[in-house]
C-alpha cells in the first residue's frame, strides 16, 4: 500500500495492513481463513475434495454448509442444531438468514415431499430480454441435426460480416454458459460448439446462437428435479462420443452425465484433446473422462456420509 494522498513524507513510509479491505487481492484469502477458522471451532470439517464444502457430523445429526465467497447455503438433519449454529453465526458476522428459495441465480423449489427442483427461469428471461429475444418464436431443439459438422469459417459478404460483427456474440455465449452450468445440461453441447468460435464468429455461428435463444424461449421452465425416493443411494453415469465431429480439427466430442436421486448432478460436453482414429477410441476417451468425474464424486460423497470415519 502507498501513503494516501496528502500524507506523504520524505521517509517514504508504507502502510501496514491490520484489517483486510474489500477489493484488495489479500481480502478473499483473509476472509476465507477467518470464516474457515470459525467453522472449525463450530465442529465443521473442510472437505478435501471441495474446499468450499464443510461438514459437521455428530450423534444429534449432520450439518452441511457450502460457501461461495460470502454467500452460503446450509442444511441440517436436526433443526435445533441448525438454529444454534445460525445464532452463533449471527454473533460473529453480520448476516441475513432466510429460507433458500434462490442461491447464486438458482431457483430452489420444493415441489412435494422428497422432491426439489432447481431452475433458472428468471435468469433465462433476463437473457432473452437482454438480447431482444423475449418475443421470439420458440423452437423445439437447440441445434439442427448435423449443423456442427458444417465449416464455421466461410467467406462472408459485407452484409453477413456486419451481422456477425454487430451481434454481441461473446456476451451471449457467456450468458448461455452460466445458464448451462447451473441447471440446463440440455444446452451443454450447443454452448460447447458455439464457444469454439468466440474469436471470429461467422454469420452461420450467429444464426446457431440465435436458435439456442429461441429454444430457451420455449423451455423457460426447464430445470432439474431431485427425488429422494429414486435411487438415492447410488450414482448413475453415462458417456458417449461422436467420431471426428469437428470438421475443422477432426477431433471428437465427449459427453458425460452423472445422476443422483433421479436428477443430473454433473454433466459435460467437451471436444477431445487428440484426434481419435476409431469410434472405439473416441468412446474410451469419453468413458475415461466420465470415470474420473465419478471417482471424484464418490470421494466427495464418502466425506459427506462418513466424515468422522
Amino acid at each position: 500500500m502507498k501513503q494516501p494522498e496528502g500524507f506523504e513524507d520524505s521517509i517514504n513510509r508504507v502502510c501496514k495492513l491490520k484489517k483486510s479491505l474489500y477489493g484488495l487481492k489479500q481480502a478473499p484469502r483473509c476472509w476465507n481463513r477467518h470464516f474457515g477458522k470459525f467453522l472449525s471451532n463450530q465442529g465443521f470439517q473442510a472437505s478435501k475434495e471441495d474446499p468450499c464444502l464443510y461438514v459437521k457430523k455428530e450423534k444429534k445429526g449432520k450439518m452441511i454448509l457450502v460457501l461461495y465467497v460470502d454467500d452460503g447455503l446450509v442444511t441440517a438433519t436436526n433443526e435445533e442444531e441448525l438454529k444454534n449454529f445460525l445464532q452463533a453465526l449471527r454473533k460473529e458476522f453480520s448476516i441475513t438468514v432466510s429460507v433458500a428459495h434462490h442461491y447464486l441465480g438458482l431457483e430452489i423449489n420444493t415441489q412435494t415431499s422428497g422432491q426439489v427442483k432447481i431452475s433458472q427461469e428468471a435468469y433465462a428471461r433476463k437473457v432473452l430480454k437482454l438480447f431482444n429475444f423475449e418475443n421470439c418464436a420458440p423452437v423445439s431443439t437447440p441445434m439442427e441435426k448435423g449443423s456442427s459438422l458444417r465449416k464455421v469459417h466461410q467467406i462472408q459478404n459485407s452484409e453477413e460480416q456486419e451481422m456477425s460483427v454487430n451481434f454481441p456474440y461473446r456476451q451471449a455465449v457467456g450468458a448461455l454458459m452460466y445458464l448451462m452450468i447451473g441447471s440446463r445440461p440440455d444446452l451443454a453441447y450447443s454452448v460447447g460448439v458455439l464457444s469454439r468460435c468466440l474469436e471470429n464468429p461467422s454469420n452461420e455461428d450467429v444464426i446457431k446462437l440465435k436458435r439456442v435463444l429461441r429454444y430457451i424461449k420455449g423451455t423457460l421452465s426447464y430445470g432439474i428435479v431431485y427425488n429422494s425416493n429414486v435411487n438415492s443411494n447410488s450414482l448413475e453415469c453415462y458417456s458417449d462420443a461422436d467420431l471426428g465431429g469437428c470438421e475443422k480439427t477432426a477431433r471428437s466430442t465427449s459427453g458425460a452425465v452423472v445422476l443422483f436421486a433421479g436428477g443430473t448432478i454433473s454433466w459435460k460436453s467437451r471436444r477431445q484433446c487428440s484426434v481419435a482414429i476409431s469410434s472405439t477410441e473416441a468412446e474410451l476417451v469419453a468413458a475415461s473422462e466420465a470415470t474420473r468425474e465419478v471417482l471424484w464424486l464418490s470421494r466427495l460423497f464418502k466425506e459427506i456420509t462418513n466424515v468422522n470415519e
